[in-house]
C-alpha cells in the first residue's frame, strides 16, 4: 500500500508530495531506477473535480475548458484513473520549442532537477486517445512537467488519465455542437 509521508516541497508554485513505496508492495516495478506501482495505480474511476479537490491545480479552469471543447466532457465525468504513462506515448505537439521563452525553459530545467533528486511531481492531465499519429495520450495540463520528463529521458510520468469511450471508460457527457471536433471518435 502507498504510504504518504506528508512531506511537501514547493518549487515554482508546484506542491510536490513525496511518496514512500515499500519494496514488498505487490505489483510494484522499477522504472528509471525508482520503485513504482504497476502502470495503473488503482482501478477506481475519478472525476477531474474529485482529483482537483485532492491535489488542487492552479490551471484547473483551462483544463476543464479543454476537456469540454476537445472531448465533450465535463469535470464531473467519472473517466479518470491515476496512472504512470510512458513519456514517449504523449503527443509531441506540447514539446517546448520557443528558444525565446527563457522563463519557460528555466522552469523546465528546475523541474528536471526535481526529477533527478527523486522527488515525485504532481500529476499531469492527459486524455487517452485512439489516434496513434499524435500519440495515444493528449496532454491537457502539465506542459513543463512533461517537457522536463522528456528531456530527462524518463520512461514514465505520473498522470491523471481520462478514458472517454475507451478502456472501459464512460461516454462523453456533453453533446458536441460541431461535427468532428472531438479528438477521440
Amino acid at each position: 500500500m502507498l504510504a504518504d509521508l506528508g512531506v511537501e516541497v514547493v518549487e515554482l508554485g508546484i506542491t510536490v508530495r513525496v511518496l514512500d513505496i515499500p519494496a514488498d508492495c505487490p505489483g510494484t516495478s522499477r522504472i528509471d531506477g525508482r520503485l513504482y506501482p504497476g502502470r495503473m495505480m488503482s482501478g477506481k474511476w475519478w472525476t477531474l473535480d474529485e482529483l482537483n479537490a485532492e491535489v488542487p491545480d492552479h490551471h484547473h479552469d483551462s483544463t476543464v475548458e479543454n476537456l469540454d471543447s476537445l472531448f465533450d466532457a465535463t469535470d464531473r465525468l467519472r473517466c479518470f484513473r491515476k496512472e504512470f504513462v510512458p513519456v514517449a506515448e504523449i503527443g509531441r505537439s506540447q514539446l517546448f520549442d520557443d528558444p525565446e521563452d527563457v522563463e519557460g525553459d528555466e522552469k523546465i530545467e528546475s523541474i528536471r532537477s526535481t526529477i533527478r533528486s527523486g522527488t515525485g511531481l504532481p500529476a499531469i492531465v492527459v486524455v487517452h486517445v485512439s489516434e496513434r499519429r499524435r500519440g495515444p495520450y493528449h496532454l491537457l495540463e502539465g506542459r513543463h512537467r512533461y517537457n522536463a520528463a522528456y528531456r530527462e529521458l524518463a520512461r514514465s510520468i505520473y498522470a491523471w488519465v481520462a478514458h472517454i469511450e475507451c478502456c472501459g471508460g464512460p461516454a462523453a457527457d456533453l453533446d458536441g455542437d460541431v461535427v468532428g471536433r472531438r479528438m477521440n471518435p
